[in-house]
C-alpha cells in the first residue's frame, strides 16, 4: 500500500480544492435554521417519534469514493449511489441496525394471519418532499415498476417465490395487502428493500419507457422527490453532492420539532482512501468510515487534537476466503476445466481441510490487520450477524503438523525428497492461487499462505491479476485452480445467501449454476436452504440454517480467512452519533444528527 506520508506532497492541492467545495459551510446553527423550527406544513396524523432532541442548523461533510451513478432508488445497484440515496429514500419497513430487527417506516404497522397475506397500514399525512401526499397509490406504482421484466430491479429477485410475483392490492388510501404464493420466511426482512417511488412524478416516464433514465444524475434537483429526511439540492460531478433538509419530513422529536435538524449533508468525491484520512485529520471532512488497519494508529493519535472520537464497532460482516475449482465437467471445447488428477485433489474434503489448517489466521490478524481482526470459519454469517451466526461449526486453527499428517494420510508424500509432495500417481502437488491486484491486503494474505503451504510440501504460486480478469475466470471461463476473494454488503437473512449456498446459484463459487447437485452434501444444503425459506418459526428456521453452517464448515468448500474489525471516526461536535456495524454506519439515523452548540461542547 502506498504510504500516507508519500501522499503529503500533493495533499495540499486536494485540501485547496476541498476548501472551495465546502466554502461557506459553517457547521453551527443559524437564524435561518431556527426560523424553520415551526414549519407551517401540515403535521402528519401519525408521525414517527424520536425519543430525544437536538438543535437546528449546520451541515456535515462526508467523503465518498466515487460519484453517484443515479438518483433512482429503484434501480441503484452500487455503493456510491446507495450512500447518497440513503438519506432520501424509504420503504414500508426498515431494518433497525442496532437490534437487527424489522422496524416500522412508511408503514406504521402490519400483520399476517397465515404467513402469506400481509396487511400494511401506512402512516397518514406523510408527504413527498414536494408536498404531495403519500398514499397507497404510490406503493402500488412502486411494485408495478419492481415487477416490470424490462426494468428488473435487483430487489425483484428477492420478492418472488418459485418465479412467482407477490400479489399487491390497494385496500384503501392508507392500507395495502401483499400476498405471497407460499409462506415466505424472509418476507419482512426483504419487503423494506423496495424503495417507494412517487407516482405523480414518475408514472409518465414509466408509461413512455423512460423510467430507468428518470431520476438520473442530470435530472434537475427540484424534479427529484422522496419521503426521506433530505432531498437533493445540488450535484457537481467529480466534486460534490449536496442534500438539503426536507421540510415535509414526517418524523418529530420529543419536543415536537420536525426532523431533521441539519440544514445540509454534503458528500464530497474523494477516490483515494489515504487522501480521505488526511482530509479527516485536517478537519475538512467530519467522518471517516472503515478506518484501514494501517491507518488506525494515525487516526487514533490525532483524536484529542482533532476533537473526534473513534468508534470500535467490532467484527464486520464482510468475509474473505479461498476456494478451489471443483468442476468435474468439460468446457465447450471438450476439455476439462480442471485436469483430472487435480479434480481428485480439490474434490477431496480432507485435502481442503488440511490446507485450511495451513492458513495462519493469527498471523494474518497480527501482521496484516495490525491486530484488528478475529478468526472465522463456516459460512459468511460472521459474529456481527446477531440473529443467524452459529458458533457450532468445525474450526481449523493453524496447525502445520496436522495439515502435513492429513495430506500424508491422503497419499500426498514427498517421494523424491525435493520438498514437494506428490500424489499417489506421482503428480507434484503444485497450486496456482489468484487474487485481485487492486487489493493489497489480499496480496499480503496470499503471500503469507504461500509461505506456509510451501512448508508442508505444497508448491504454491501466488498471482495477483486485475479484478475484471479474476471475475471473468471464476464466472465465465472457469480457467483457474484456486482464488482468494470475499463477500460483503449482503443482507443478514439466510435467504440473501441463496445464490451462494444453493448448487444452482450464480455465486456458488466452487461450481456455480449446477444443473443438479454434484455431491450429496450440496444436495443436503439445497434441501435445507429450500426448507428454511418456508419455515416461519424463527427457532426452527435458525436450526435449519445452523445445519447449513455446520455442513459448509465441515466440507470446507471455503477456506476462511479472519474477519476484520471495523472502526470509524466522527467529530465530537455531531450530536446523537450512533455508528453501527451494518451498512450506512453513520446515516441510519441521519435525521437525528445535529451540530452541538458551543455551550454544549464546552460542557462536555
Amino acid at each position: 500500500m502506498e504510504s500516507i506520508n508519500r501522499r503529503l506532497a500533493w495533499f495540499g492541492a486536494w485540501a485547496l480544492i476541498l476548501s472551495f467545495v465546502v466554502a461557506g459551510c459553517g457547521r453551527g446553527g443559524s437564524k435561518g435554521s431556527e426560523a424553520r423550527r415551526t414549519d407551517d406544513f401540515p403535521r402528519p396524523e401519525e408521525p414517527g417519534a424520536f425519543e430525544g432532541t437536538g438543535r437546528y442548523g449546520g451541515r456535515i461533510v462526508y467523503a465518498e469514493i466515487s460519484d453517484p451513478k443515479t438518483f433512482n432508488g429503484m434501480i441503484e445497484n452500487e455503493q456510491s449511489s446507495r450512500e447518497v440515496l440513503t438519506p432520501m429514500v424509504e420503504g414500508l419497513t426498515n431494518l433497525h441496525p442496532i437490534t437487527q430487527e424489522v422496524a416500522p417506516s412508511l408503514a406504521k404497522s402490519w400483520e399476517t394471519t397465515d404467513g402469506r397475506t400481509w396487511i400494511f397500514h401506512l402512516r397518514k399525512g406523510v408527504r413527498w418532499s414536494d408536498g404531495v401526499p403519500f398514499t397507497a397509490d404510490d406503493v402500488m406504482f412502486s411494485f408495478e415498476v419492481l415487477y416490470d421484466e424490462e426494468i428488473h430491479p435487483s430487489m425483484a429477485d428477492l420478492l418472488t417465490v418459485g418465479g412467482q410475483k407477490f400479489d399487491v392490492k390497494k385496500i384503501d388510501e392508507h392500507t395495502v395487502q401483499v400476498t405471497t404464493p407460499t409462506p415466505y420466511a424472509p418476507f419482512e426482512s426483504f419487503i423494506g428493500g423496495v424503495r417507494l417511488m412517487p407516482r405523480h412524478k414518475l408514472e409518465e416516464a414509466y408509461r413512455n419507457g423512460t423510467f430507468e433514465s428518470a431520476y438520473g444524475v442530470n435530472t434537475p434537483p427540484a424534479d427529484l422527490v422522496y419521503t426521506g429526511p433530505f432531498r437533493l439540492k445540488e450535484y457537481r460531478p467529480g466534486e460534490k453532492t449536496v442534500l438539503e433538509r426536507n421540510p415535509y419530513y414526517w418524523r418529530y422529536d420529543s419536543e415536537g420539532q420536525r426532523l431533521p435538524y441539519l440544514d445540509e449533508l454534503i458528500f464530497v468525491t474523494v477516490p483515494d482512501h489515504n487522501t480521505r484520512i488526511l482530509q479527516f485529520e485536517s478537519g475538512d471532512i467530519d467522518m471517516i468510515d472503515d478506518i484501514p488497519a494501517d491507518g488506525y494508529e494515525l487516526i487514533s493519535n490525532g483524536a484529542a487534537k482533532g476533537d473526534y472520537t473513534i468508534y470500535d464497532l467490532g467484527p464486520g460482516l464482510n468475509t474473505e476466503f479461498m476456494w478451489f475449482n471443483l468442476r468435474t465437467d468439460k468446457n465447450p471445447q471438450g476439455q476439462y476445466y480442471v485436469p483430472l488428477y487435480k479434480q481428485k485433489w480439490f474434490n477431496n474434503a480432507n485435502f481442503r481441510r488440511a490446507l485450511s489448517y495451513g492458513i495462519d489466521g493469527k498471523s494474518i490478524i497480527n501482521t496484516i490487520l495490525y491486530g484488528r481482526g478475529v478468526e472465522h470459519w463456516g459460512t459468511t454469517a460472521t459474529v456481527a450477524n446477531k440473529k443467524w451466526h452459529s458458533p457450532n461449526v468445525v474450526k481449523y486453527p493453524f496447525d502445520l503438523d496436522k495439515a502435513a499428517k492429513m495430506l500424508e494420510a491422503e497419499g500426498f508424500i514427498d517421494r523424491n525428497g525435493d520438498g514437494v509432495r506428490e500424489d499417489p500417481a506421482g503428480n507434484r502437488l503444485e497450486l496456482l492461487v489468484q487474487t485481485n491486484s487492486e487489493n493489497n491486503r489480499r496480496g499480503q494474505i496470499g503471500n503469507l499462505v504461500q509461505e506456509d503451504w510451501t512448508k508442508i510440501g505444497v508448491k504454491t504460486t501466488f498471482s495477483a491479476i486485475a479484478f475484471n480478469d479474476l471475475v471473468r475466470r471464476n464466472k465465465e471461463t472457469f480457467d483457474y485452480e484456486c482464488q482468494l476473494l470475499g463477500l460483503g454488503g449482503g443482507g443478514l437473512d439466510p435467504a440473501s445467501g441463496m445464490n451462494v449456498w444453493k448448487s444452482a446459484g450464480t455465486t456458488h463459487y466452487w461450481w456455480p449454476e449446477q444443473k443438479r447437485p454434484a455431491t450429496a452434501w450440496e444436495a443436503r444444503v439445497d434441501s435445507l436452504m429450500d426448507a428454511q425459506i418456508q419455515e416461519l418459526d424463527y427457532a426452527k428456521r435458525k436450526g435449519l440454517y445452523d445445519q447449513v453452517q455446520y455442513i459448509i464448515s465441515d466440507m470446507c468448500p471455503l477456506l476462511q480467512c479472519p474477519v476484520r474489525t471495523v472502526s470509524v471516526a466522527a467529530r465530537n461536535r455531531i450530536g446523537n452519533m450512533k455508528p453501527v456495524i451494518l451498512e450506512h454506519r453513520f446515516f441510519w439515523n441521519v435525521d437525528e444528527l445535529y451540530i452541538k452548540s458551543p455551550e454544549e461542547m464546552a460542557a462536555k
